[in-house]
């Protein structure tokens, strides 16, 4: 019989060396006979133990130097072998997926995700002794290892980071959202296409995660982030990666997101019941998520000279780098357009026709200046605000042009629904240049 493979630690040496000679005296009265070259009973502050060092004076552990040695020669042996022959023996791969997910007590889940397509290249052979044909994807992640397995080999033993931030997601047929607590505007939502929502739930839920965190990702940079999804299989998958192609790739990408933004991800799974907020959140069903065609936008620009700001829109419509939306969005610079100020840049306004009467007073107020996009109303209640008894504009709209009114010249709404980018409009478009 063998015992083995166990460590035992204390405050300081006495405490710790009283504890080995009670354990040792232990086994030797069971009537077991400890092997001394496999034994250390003097307490030390640095331990090698399943491959790992333990270091009690810098409190981190790592990898042993012998360990990641051979995971480099490995990768070469593999990396040249390709270089010549672009197929490399099944089992050396087998070998080296091995040695990088045994390495995931220091490297956490990075061990998994990032050699995921290298596992399904490896399921494609039906013996150890055949040879396989790596896909790009697998040679990116050769080199990721060849480049990375020094830098991350340490991990810290002091107590665990309490979250920062805490976040809810969830996905529906029609759209996703997701929420931080906390945070009056800290809401991220968005619509599925036509083809997206023919996808699998397990799909749209990672997506979801993935589109909440970039959306977000301003919000969260640098924290440790709390997040709760209803679906079993989208903790996991974050965690450890998928073998299936499409979820890998989400999975990826939500790697790569958290790495830009500094982002400790933590998931964790809830019942539906305790996230009715982001499942309220996913259903919302944008109508006003038109905009203008960059067809639309040059001939304003022809016009007018250059734009700062989209005002109105979001990241499948804007036509500016900087634009602000409802919900935060991808790229999105801000929520809610009406609490920041307009008075210092040249903005396109192109709000849902509920709002130009709201838009109009807030440019008079703040002397704002840019474009306005509006269907030419006369029956709505934002036409006596822009236009003079005798039918002529107020003087703040110093000039103003025709747009096209076919469909091709208007981005419909993500959700598929509404007349703005589906038909083709029955009343006049105007683009009103307002200099307040």
């Amino acid at each position: 019989m063998y015992l083995d493979d166990g460590f035992g630690c204390g405050k300081d040496f006495s405490g710790t060396q009283s504890l080995a000679h009670d354990i040792k005296s232990d086994l030797l009265k069971s009537g077991f006979v400890p092997k001394a070259e496999k034994s250390l009973w003097v307490p030390v502050q640095v331990l090698q133990f399943l491959g790992c060092t333990i270091d009690s004076e810098r409190f981190i552990l790592y990898v042993t130097e012998s360990r990641v040695e051979k995971i480099l020669k490995t990768l070469e042996y593999i990396e040249e072998t390709v270089r010549k022959s672009r197929r490399v023996p099944a089992r050396k791969v087998a070998s080296l997926v091995g040695q990088i997910i045994s390495m995931s007590v220091v490297i956490g889940s990075v061990s998994q995700i990032m050699t995921r397509y290298i596992s399904m290249d490896i399921s494609q052979v039906f013996s150890w002794s055949a040879y396989i044909k790596l896909s790009d994807e697998s040679l990116l992640q050769l080199k990721f290892w060849r480049e990375n397995v020094n830098n991350i080999n340490v991990k810290t033993l002091s107590e665990v980071e309490k979250c920062s931030k805490i976040i809810y997601s969830d996905a529906s047929g029609s759209g996703f959202g997701g929420y931080e607590v906390n945070t009056v505007n800290g809401v991220a939502h968005g619509v599925w296409t036509e083809e997206e929502s023919g996808k699998s739930s397990t799909w749209r839920e990672l997506v979801g995660v993935l589109r909440v965190l970039k959306s977000l990702g301003t919000t969260l940079s640098g924290h440790r982030v709390k997040w709760f999804t209803d679906n079993t299989g989208v903790f996991k998958i974050v965690d450890k990666g998928s073998m299936k192609l499409d979820l890998q790739l989400v999975a990826k990408d939500i790697f790569h997101t958290c790495i830009k933004y500094a982002i400790s991800l933590e998931m964790e799974w809830i019942p539906r019941t305790l996230n009715d907020r982001a499942d309220y959140l996913s259903r919302v069903l944008e109508k006003d998520d038109w905009g203008i065609s960059i067809n639309s936008l040059n001939i304003i620009i022809q016009r007018w000279a250059t734009l700062d700001v989209d005002w109105f829109s979001s990241e499948h419509n804007a036509k500016l780098p900087v634009f602000f939306s409802r919900f935060w969005s991808e790229g999105s610079t801000g929520v809610d357009a009406f609490v920041h100020y307009w008075g210092d840049s040249r903005g396109l306004f192109v709000p849902p026709p509920c709002l130009i009467l709201r838009v109009v007073r807030k440019m008079i107020y703040e002397k704002a200046q840019g474009v306005l996009v509006i269907p030419l109303w006369k029956s709505a209640m934002f036409w006596s605000v822009i236009s003079k008894k005798d039918g002529t504009f107020i003087p703040q709209i110093s000039d103003y042009i025709d747009l096209p009114t076919a469909k091709e010249w208007f981005t419909p709404c993500k959700s598929g629904v509404g007349i703005f980018g589906n038909l083709d409009l029955k009343f006049r478009m105007l683009a009103l240049f307002m200099d307040c």
